[in-house]
């Protein structure tokens, strides 16, 4: 098991809350579906 951290800034015309629906709430989807070769699972841990 480890740890990854990504940070990355850029603008863009999509407002913020759909930017943030997308890349925070919906990530488990996303992901596996534009890299399905590089995540086997993704686990949420509170």
């Amino acid at each position: 098991m480890g740890v990854t951290i990504f940070m990355q800034e850029f603008t863009s015309p999509v407002p913020p809350h759909r930017m943030f629906k997308a890349l925070i709430l919906d990530s488990h989807n996303l992901v596996h579906k534009l890299m399905p070769q590089a995540i086997q699972s993704i686990e949420f841990i509170q």
